[in-house]
């Protein structure tokens, strides 16, 4: 992830966000979840630990995070369907108050801004309705950072390779 791409997503989260690092073979009682306030000299540390197996992840802050929503696993046709995303137009669109990023080949998260706070009983609704993971807490979600590896077993190429978590559209 480059530094101005680093500043879009801050200015799309309103102000402080979150950098979580997740190390799937730690055994350290905390899931191997590590959370960081996002700031761009983490950006290298991310990299190399991302590099190594590690999943890289971003939220936004705690006082902007009732204003968001993440929608989990959305493929291309609830794309256009349900946030107006046209990827093949001349100049890509997508409604406002959205953040796309396609986490692996076909699939897609999708965070929502909002004007007023969501309480979680709202959240749970609206993940219902878009068709997002039914398991996922509507509180404190991560997403997939742009611009890293997305590390998932399911998704190694047979060279070894990972897909990167690519955005689409931040408006």
């Amino acid at each position: 992830m480059n530094t101005a791409l680093f500043v879009r997503i801050l200015a799309f989260f309103g102000g402080p966000a979150e950098f979580g690092i997740h190390d799937p073979r730690a055994n350290d009682g905390q899931g191997g979840v590590h959370v960081r306030s996002a700031k761009p000299a983490l950006l290298p540390m991310l990299w190399a630990r991302n590099k190594k197996g590690c999943h890289a992840y971003v939220r936004p802050g705690p006082v902007m995070e009732p204003h968001f929503l993440l929608i989990d696993d959305v493929d291309r046709e609830r794309l256009a369907a349900q946030h107006g995303f046209v990827p093949d137009a001349p100049v890509a669109t997508a409604k406002r108050g959205r953040m796309i990023v396609e986490t692996s080949p076909g699939n897609h998260q999708v965070w929502i801004r909002s004007r007023r706070p969501l309480e979680d009983v709202e959240k749970s609704l609206w993940l219902s309705t878009l068709g997002s993971d039914p398991g996922a807490a509507p509180k404190g979600r991560w997403g997939r950072l742009p611009g890293f590896l997305n590390v998932k077993p399911k998704h190694e190429r047979p060279d070894g390779s990972f897909p990167m978590a690519r955005l689409l559209w931040l408006q």
